[in-house]
This record gives structure tokens, C-alpha cells and sequence, in this order.
């Protein structure tokens, strides 16, 4: 009985936890005026994460100190926390931005795997200005997305979510399937059981190479880190490597 018990509570536990997969949401947009706006092009912006439900979860990117107030959806949502965001004062001009999320909430602690949505808002006069919604899914396997342009002042929108080596729905991929030599020059290779297919992405999640079996050559590859995706028939295993030059 007590046996029972005891496999039940680690079931539990490994079941919980695989439900929170380290890793990191890499983020680019393009900005431009709202075209209505008495400032331009001077503005303030915010971005940040909330869940499906809409509780905030962490500012991601916050540029305004003394004009923040007319960002008014980011307060209402936040409270006004930007605890380990980028900050700055107001931006005098347009370019693209760029931020990250650490799958961690403003306590640090690691949020479950699911549906989120990055919002954004941007005004270059007294009043709420443009903000846009844009869902993703915080998970085990990289999802890269590219929406839609909200016009005209959200554009070129690149959103990656990456998962770490450390994801513990990885824990097992990690003993099982070895990846050398890291970093590498010519070939990678994976080691481990029912390998399918490994294909090579970059950090945006871009799948760049493809080939079936347990290697593949990286050999055209400039200087850099990459994504492996090991596609085996127990799930997909991600890791990163670094390739180098001669």
C-alpha cells in the first residue's frame, strides 16, 4: 500500500512539474506612429505578458518614466510593476525593438505550460494610443510565429518560444540522447534509441536543414548557436549547440 501511495505522489509530481518548461520567448517588432498623435514622433510603449484569462504576468519592455501614465492598458494590467523589464524614458524615434521572457512571472517563479498572449500598446499624444494582442503557447517544443501587422505601428512582429536543455519534460531525453561533438565544425551526431529525423532551426525558430536518421552536417552554417530538434517516437527533444569555424 505504501508502495502504491509513494508511485502515485512521484507520478503526481513529475506530472506536475513537466507541465513547466524552462526557456525563453525572443521578441521583435517594428514600430511607427499612430499617425494621430501630437508627440510623433515621440512616443511611449509597453510590452507584456498575461495568461488566456488576461492576470498579468510580467512587463516585458516599458519606455515612458515621466509619460508612462498615458499607458493606460499596462497600468490597469500591471499595476505599473516592471520588475526585471527593459526601461527607459520616451523614445524620440521609431525602430525595431526587441525583448525576451524567461517563462517566470514577476515573483520568478516558472509559469505553467499553456496559452499566453504578449501584449503591447504604444501612444504618441495624451490618450491610449494603438496596443495589440498577439497569442502564443509557452510549451516543449519551440513555436515561432510572425502575426499579422497591427497597422500602423506594430509591424514585422517575430515572436520564438524556445525551451531550455533543462525542460524537465527533457529530464529523460537529456540521459537517453547525447548530441556531439559540441560545438561542432562538420557533422552532429545523436546518439539514443528510435531516432527519426533531426532537423537544424535558428534562434527564431526557423527550421534551416532537415535529414532522417541520427546525424546531419552543419558544414554551410556561418559561426553561431542553433537549435537541434531530435524527433524520436517517444516526443521531439530540443538542444542547443554551438557551431564554430576551422
Amino acid at each position: 500500500m505504501r508502495k502504491v501511495t509513494f508511485v502515485s505522489i512521484f507520478l503526481f509530481v513529475m506530472l506536475t512539474l513537466s507541465a513547466q518548461t524552462n526557456g525563453e520567448l525572443n521578441v521583435s517588432v517594428s514600430t511607427a506612429a499612430t499617425g494621430i498623435g501630437y508627440y510623433a514622433p515621440s512616443h511611449v510603449m509597453a510590452v507584456w505578458v498575461e495568461d488566456s484569462n488576461g492576470k498579468f504576468i510580467k512587463t516585458l519592455l516599458e519606455y515612458g518614466t515621466i509619460r508612462s501614465e498615458w499607458l493606460d492598458l499596462w497600468n490597469q494590467a500591471s499595476g505599473g510593476d516592471k520588475t526585471d523589464a527593459i526601461t527607459g524614458a520616451t523614445r524620440t524615434s521609431h525602430t525595431t525593438r526587441t525583448c525576451s521572457w524567461n517563462g517566470r512571472d514577476v515573483n520568478g517563479s516558472l509559469v505553467s505550460d499553456g496559452d499566453y498572449v504578449l501584449q503591447m500598446q504604444l501612444t504618441d499624444d495624451d490618450f491610449s494610443g494603438k496596443n495589440a494582442s498577439f497569442p502564443f503557447t509557452k510549451g516543449t517544443t519551440v513555436s515561432s510565429l510572425n502575426p499579422t501587422d497591427v497597422l500602423p505601428s506594430f509591424t514585422a512582429v517575430s515572436m520564438s518560444w524556445i525551451p531550455d536543455n533543462t525542460a524537465v519534460t527533457n529530464i529523460y531525453g537529456e540521459i537517453l540522447y547525447k548530441v556531439y561533438p559540441n560545438p561542432v565544425v562538420t557533422e552532429i551526431y545523436v546518439t539514443g534509441f528510435g531516432i527519426r529525423k533531426v532537423s537544424v532551426l535558428n534562434l527564431n525558430g526557423k527550421t534551416l536543414k532537415s535529414a532522417s536518421g541520427n546525424r546531419i552536417s552543419v558544414t554551410s552554417f556561418k559561426a553561431g548557436t542553433y537549435l537541434l530538434q531530435i524527433f524520436t517516437g517517444n516526443g521531439i527533444i530540443v538542444r542547443k549547440f554551438e557551431k564554430i569555424l576551422n
